[in-house]
């Protein structure tokens, strides 16, 4: 027989109802343990569950059963039929594991199965069924738990799922247009009938069970999903004067919107033209040709005229479009009066009763990790619905004493945060993750809610208790930047625009709470802690041992003496075959099997395990080891070849015991394992965390809250904010003050205008300025806002005109100064108000402008005047520019980058022309003579060591572009510096000469040589004074170190460089420069 002839033969010999009472057939009981068979073992596509809930056998069978049979007789089928109404009644969402199916099938199979159960619904909400089951229950809860029975825990655990699986359904639409009841407000009025929240609300009181407490949450949860916690506590009372207003006004408010809508529809004219499409041209303006623009309706005016009416509009990606709001929760419900007042006192009685009992042993369950994550979900939404029903209900804070503690709170920090890594690392997932999100952000938000609540309590007890709790929340990081960081992870691909606006609103607030706290103390110091990566411990440690090994290497003479006295004699004997081994090559192993390195590679580690033999004096060890070692890798010199002799394998054992100590290398034996065990707990198991370990630096500093706030000004942020505005008309208008206080704050207290010039928000601007109810009261701080930014847009123009270009882009808050400013960039120090430093190597128009100048002046100055060659240009440069953030290198850059100068050759002084044959041939004796009398300094040219200057420039030349940021020093610093050097360089030359001269043995034939040379030298430097150009200081220098060995000062130095021929040197200059450009 097939699974859908048994169901039906198993729902037809049930029985039937009559109107009165229930008939059961004979094989009643039999059919009821077919079908609860049925569903047990049903297949994927849930036919069997389809089968039975499209026969109609909930309200036609199994509910008359409970209902009309005798408990005492049919107490067995009583039994079925109540575990058959479980199984059926289970949430859709349960019965595909808590997923939802990716199969188009099995997902019409879900739908389905949802569908029928809204049917039964209905049905389900009987007053006499929710009797039946207090019946049931109420016994059992009567007796002790020591004494109940194994029937007893089923009962009880039946009836609280059955219910629960009742209110779970969703409701289908009202029952008729003219009532606000549906079949939720059925069953709810179905268990207050039958007091069933009396046994409820004892069950929450008593706490019995962990999972009969998350039971008894989820019911509380499921009945006031759909009512909302302010008109809940608002039930009942009369309205004052203040409320009457502000729902006068909010009617006032609809009317005006819909007149508006009306004058808006009027405008249009109500003559029609007879053809289906009319067109227009409109004068005076023509179109892509020559004849005159066409527009294809008629116009009120000339900016209503629109090119982009027709265009194909950019259809997003499903993955990428926004997700709606389908909470249940994000839609309440305005149920009946007499529902609501129901409601309310029952939240009264389980704040009275159960909330600051139940609720510490969920969240020790949820700490444990002892539930499920719905349960999670439940607990946070509780904390929620009754925080908020508690602060507009104006009750007392101690029913909800038990959540307003510090650990509550950080167990919703942490949660968050769970949340929100989840959905970036669980992205199949991720929308779920994103409800979870919002259900916490809830709680966290009614928290701080609740606290800004009491600050303003007439007791001073709970003014103390909320300002400790502030103080906390204020100085720890963690929770003072979690709605930040949740801002700034904002994703509306995967959150709700529900859940935006909850944390735009809980930021208002927040806000609001640290300005007051930071305004009233003067100096508030707060946590701060710094991340910061350390290379890990065992690392360290292990560098720290070899250093120490090699510290503790013993010195060669102590190794050979050990060798010596202790290990030769004995080792000669054991090798020569005089004293037998007791260890023999084929009971020790060379290599590791299961190591991760492979064989060919572990010769290294049997070299280290002999040495450490032979070192520890354990010579048998060590000659089988090294034999071994010669069967396994006969190729490594270092344990020989066949039939070696025992002289031959005496040295190699010796080399291997003199090597430096390779104790690194060593296998690590179990008895070192646990020794680093000991010293190092907290790594067992994570080898992982070695390479690079996380350190937490905590700090105290005084709290900035304006550089808090500059936080905010991020582009991810305000365009959430911005998303937000664009329903201005549908927002609440606290909202829209939350959005207009956030944009003060970023462009008026951070001075952050130029970062809210952004196209859609002007957009949004301008619709808004076109709607006529932006004249309305409610409106106003939207209109003076945007009225003063496009002001401020406007004035920056005229500085800047490319800011037309920026209104496209997402701008930083690092460059809207210099947006604003026209991009100058300035060198000069900014102030740490959150502005940088600009990089000197950057050049503005001004400088370049002058450094041209500057170059040019110098140039003609020398072409005039011939003493300024002694300068060098690029430090003459320095001198007069205005920047001296300049560097040299800088200088050098630029000047080239700007076409003045080819190389770097051309800033150097020029030297003497080589037609000085006299004075060469002078310099070539006395190197001769300094090679014979071993004298340093005297061996190169003049040209050579000038070629080799040239090359060093050269390659400095080549790094300038590299090196633009180098640091900054002063000509002063420099001049002295090299001054320095020189003197330092004069007095080692003198010294060297001073020594070689005492070390030479011909001292009269040096003496005299060296002041015959000098002699000449003058005599020559009197001769080419008219022929060419005089030596510099710099060439000069040979000539001073030749004259250190008469120890005489030469002071002809001056007289050469101040008779130089101008005219020819001004030749030379003119025809030098030709030769340059």
């Amino acid at each position: 027989m097939s699974s859908f002839n048994q169901i039906q033969t198993a729902c037809g010999a049930l029985g039937y109802f009559d109107g009165k009472t229930y008939l059961k057939d004979d094989d009643c009981e039999d059919a009821l343990r077919i079908l609860l068979r049925c569903l047990k073992y049903e297949n994927e596509r849930k036919d069997a569950r389809l089968h039975m809930l499209e026969s109609r056998i909930v309200e036609n069978d199994l509910v008359p059963i409970l209902i009309y049979l005798n408990s005492k007789h049919d107490g067995k089928i009583i039994n079925h039929a109540l575990k058959l109404l479980v199984n059926l009644t289970k949430p859709p969402l349960v019965c595909f594991d808590g997923k939802l199916p990716k199969d188009v099938t099995l997902t019409n199979v879900y739908l389905k199965i949802e569908v029928l159960l809204q049917k039964t619904k209905t049905s389900l909400a009987n007053e006499k069924l929710f009797d039946f089951l207090v019946a049931k229950v109420h016994p059992v809860l009567d007796t002790k738990w020591l004494d109940r029975s194994d029937d007893d825990d089923f009962i009880l655990h039946a009836v609280f799922t059955l219910v629960r699986n009742i209110l779970s359904i969703k409701s289908e639409r009202q029952i008729s247009e003219e009532s606000d009841i549906n079949a939720h407000d059925l069953v709810l009025w179905a268990i207050h009938k039958s007091n069933m929240e009396n046994l409820i609300l004892f069950c929450g009181n008593k706490a019995q069970g962990d999972e009969r407490i998350m039971t008894i949450l989820e019911i509380i949860v499921l009945m006031l999903r759909e009512q909302s916690a302010e008109e809940l506590a608002a039930t009942g009372e009369q309205q004052t004067k203040s409320k009457r207003e502000k729902t006068n006004e909010t009617l006032d408010l609809l009317y005006e919107r819909e007149m508006a809508e009306k004058q808006q529809l009027h405008k249009l004219t109500g003559r029609r033209s007879t053809f289906g499409g009319a067109t227009y041209v409109m004068c005076n303006a023509k179109g892509i040709g020559e004849n005159q623009l066409i527009c294809h309706r008629p116009l009120q005016s000339l900016n209503a005229m629109e090119f982009d009416r027709e265009k194909r509009r950019f259809r997003r990606p499903k993955n990428r479009a926004p997700v709606k709001n389908d909470l249940d929760d994000s839609q309440n419900h305005h149920s009946a009066l007499g529902i609501r007042l129901f409601l309310r006192e029952f939240c009264l009685a389980f704040l009275d009763n159960c909330y600051n009992i139940l609720m510490p042993h969920a969240r020790d369950m949820i700490i444990k990790s002892t539930c499920l994550l719905s349960d999670e979900t439940n607990f946070f939404w509780s904390i929620r619905f009754f925080t908020e029903f508690n602060r507009h209900a104006h009750t007392s804070i101690d029913r909800i004493s038990e959540t307003l503690q510090m650990n509550t709170f950080h167990l919703l920090h942490t949660k968050i945060d769970h949340y929100r890594e989840m959905i970036k690392i669980d992205k199949t997932e991720a929308r779920l993750w994103a409800k979870r999100l919002q259900i916490g952000f809830g709680a966290f938000k009614e928290y701080i809610l609740c606290v800004k609540s009491m600050l303003t309590n007439s007791s001073e007890v709970v003014v103390r208790a909320a300002t400790i709790i502030k103080n906390n929340i204020f100085y720890m990081q963690e929770y003072r930047e979690q709605i930040y960081i949740l801002l700034k992870d904002f994703d509306n691909t995967k959150m709700t625009s529900a859940y935006l606006h909850d944390l735009i609103g809980c930021t208002h607030e927040f806000l609001k709470m640290l300005e007051e706290h930071t305004t009233k103390l003067k100096h508030v110091f707060v946590q701060r802690r710094r991340v910061a990566r350390k290379p890990g411990i065992k690392k360290n440690k292990q560098k720290q041992k070899n250093v120490n090994e090699e510290k503790n290497e013993p010195p060669n003479e102590q190794l050979e003496e050990e060798w010596q006295s202790q290990i030769a004699e004995r080792l000669s004997s054991l090798l020569q075959g005089l004293e037998e081994p007791t260890i023999n090559k084929s009971e020790v192993c060379p290599f590791d099997a299961l190591s991760d390195v492979p064989i060919d590679d572990q010769s290294l580690t049997a070299v280290a395990r002999i040495q450490h033999a032979l070192r520890t004096n354990k010579l048998d060890e060590a000659i089988a080891l090294f034999r071994a070692s010669r069967e396994v890798w006969p190729t490594e010199k270092t344990f020989g070849y066949e039939d070696i002799g025992a002289e031959e394998e005496f040295n190699l054992l010796r080399e291997i015991f003199m090597t430096s100590k390779m104790d690194n290398l060593l296998p690590k034996h179990s008895d070192e394992d646990e020794e680093n065990d000991e010293e190092e707990p907290h790594e067992a198991g994570h080898e992982e965390d070695d390479e690079e370990l996380i350190e937490t630096i905590e700090r105290e500093e005084e709290f900035d809250f304006k550089r808090f706030i500059r936080r905010f000004a991020h582009s991810s942020i305000l365009c959430s904010y911005i998303d937000v505005l664009r329903t201005y008309r549908t927002n609440t208008p606290f909202l829209n003050h939350c959005i207009i206080r956030m944009f003060y704050r970023v462009s008026v207290d951070c001075n952050f205008t130029g970062i809210l010039f952004q196209m859609s928000l002007f957009r949004i601007f301008q619709k808004f300025h076109l709607d006529p109810m932006a004249k309305l009261q409610q409106f106003s701080e939207l209109l003076q806002f945007g009225t003063w930014l496009l002001r401020k847009f406007f004035v920056a123009i005229q500085k800047n005109p490319c800011i037309y270009a920026e209104l496209l882009f997402w701008k930083d808050r690092s460059l809207v100064e210099d947006m604003l400013d026209g991009y100058r960039q300035t060198t000069a120090d900014r102030t740490n108000e959150g502005e940088k430093k600009t990089k000197a190597a950057s050049w503005s128009i001004e400088h370049q402008i002058e450094l041209r100048d500057i170059y040019r002046k110098i140039k003609e100055e020398q072409a005039e005047n011939l003493g300024l060659e002694k300068v060098d240009v690029v430090d003459r440069i320095m001198l007069e520019l205005t920047d001296k953030s300049k560097a040299r290198r800088q200088i050098i850059k630029e000047l080239k980058i700007q076409g003045l100068i080819k190389s770097t050759r051309e800033l150097r002084i020029k030297k003497a022309p080589k037609g000085r044959s006299k004075k060469k041939d002078l310099l070539n004796n006395s190197k001769l003579l300094g090679s014979d009398s071993d004298v340093p300094g005297v061996e190169d040219s003049d040209d050579d060591r000038d070629d080799h200057n040239d090359e060093k420039e050269e390659e400095d030349d080549d790094d300038d572009d590299d090196d633009d940021d180098d640091k900054h020093h002063s000509i002063e610093n420099k001049s002295a510096s090299s001054e320095h050097k020189a003197n330092k360089l004069v007095s080692s030359e003198s010294d060297q000469d001073k020594s070689n001269d005492s070390n030479s043995k011909p001292n009269d034939i040096v003496s005299t040589a060296t002041i015959k040379i000098s002699q000449q030298t003058k005599q020559v430097e009197d001769e080419d004074d008219d022929e060419s150009l005089p030596i510099i200081t710099k060439q000069t220098r040979k000539y001073e170190s030749l004259s250190m060995f008469d120890d005489v000062d030469d002071d002809d130095d001056d007289d050469i460089s101040t008779s130089r021929p101008i005219k020819k040197a001004r030749r030379q200059l003119v025809s030098s420069s030709e030769d340059d450009e």
